[in-house]
């Protein structure tokens, strides 16, 4: 996972959600990353990172609007799992591997230990990495029994500043 977040990329996802009921939702989710800049599209909902800084955005009418997140400083992904794993709040085992959008990734199991999880995390998550750390698949298992679901469908490699940068003002 930390050697995705240090590289460069750009990744188009299918994100789906299944409510407890059975009900299905359904988009086209983006996500790029480089340098200090990291950026995440879903529908009418952005979040981009430049720096320490994090950003909030919506569309409201037909205007993006965004806001500098009251959160404060984050940790990345990576280190918020090992801390969760190292307090032995999930665990994490190897699941066989798969092949998402023609690309090899190694797979794996986190689940929570106990009655205690993480939003990002939920009760159990599966993720599913290419070589290079970039995440080509994420399920999480919500509380309320909803899952969420992305897979990619295209990895762009060395997408360059410009990219995340063009993804960013699309928005």
């Amino acid at each position: 996972m930390r050697a995705g977040e240090r590289g460069s990329w750009l990744v188009t996802y299918d994100f789906t959600r299944t409510l407890a009921d059975g009900r299905t939702l359904h988009q086209t989710m983006q996500e790029a990353r480089s340098g200090t800049l990291h950026a995440l599209v879903s529908g009418s909902s952005m979040t981009f990172e430049r720096g320490t800084r994090q950003f909030d955005c919506n569309v409201v009418d037909v205007r993006s609007e965004c806001t500098q997140s009251a959160t404060g400083s984050f940790l990345p992904a990576w280190a918020v799992l090992r801390v969760a794993v190292r307090v032995d709040a999930y665990g994490v085992s190897r699941e066989p591997g798969m092949t998402i959008a023609g690309e090899h990734a190694s797979c794996f199991r986190v689940a929570t230990t106990g009655s205690r999880y993480l939003t990002d995390l939920g009760t159990e998550s599966d993720v599913c990495l290419a070589g290079d750390g970039v995440s080509l698949r994420q399920r999480v298992v919500r509380s309320s029994g909803d899952v969420d679901e992305r897979v990619a469908r295209s990895v762009r490699r060395h997408a360059g500043t410009r990219a995340v940068e063009a993804l960013i003002r699309r928005f």
